[in-house]
């Protein structure tokens, strides 16, 4: 499994120290979701075995977990826990499609709860700090740094 922000997905940028942790926190992770079976692979591999007697060694598929499912299951988890209307969470919408995908890519487990927090975090982290000289704070106006003559608040 790779690292989220690894090169070879794509240049990002270089990261953050909370974005790296964050970034190394899921591929944590992801690695102990791999590594430890669900309830839902055991059925799965059951049926399996079941299905592989009784059908003469056809193989039983998996239904797959989408990318789409999982940017619902994100999107709940941000509205659970901070709402759309907050700065941070508009832009963590906005990049959610792909870095879900850049997810996929590297091959985390989307199925996962954990994996699911764990890529939350992440995510906020990414938009909130973002990487080494790039500005992710506030708003354009938030941001001004000129003077307006005759003006203002």
């Amino acid at each position: 499994m790779l690292n989220i922000l690894s090169d070879s997905l794509g240049k990002l940028g270089t990261p953050t120290y909370p974005l790296k942790q964050a970034a190394d926190n899921l591929q944590v992770v992801g690695e102990l979701a791999l590594a430890t079976p669900t309830p839902i692979d055991i059925i799965m591999r059951n049926k399996f075995v079941i299905a592989a007697t009784r059908m003469g060694g056809k193989t039983a598929i998996r239904p797959e977990f989408t990318t789409e499912k999982f940017i619902e299951q994100i999107r709940y988890l941000m509205t659970s826990e901070f709402g759309t209307l907050k700065g941070p969470c508009q832009n963590a919408l906005q990049e959610l499609p792909s870095l879900a995908i850049r997810a996929k890519l590297a091959g985390y487990p989307l199925e996962n709860s954990n994996v699911q927090k764990a890529f939350f975090g992440f995510l906020m982290s990414y938009v909130t700090e973002g990487f080494v000289n790039q500005d992710t704070t506030g708003t354009q106006m938030g941001n001004f740094q000129g003077k307006w003559h005759g003006g203002g608040f």
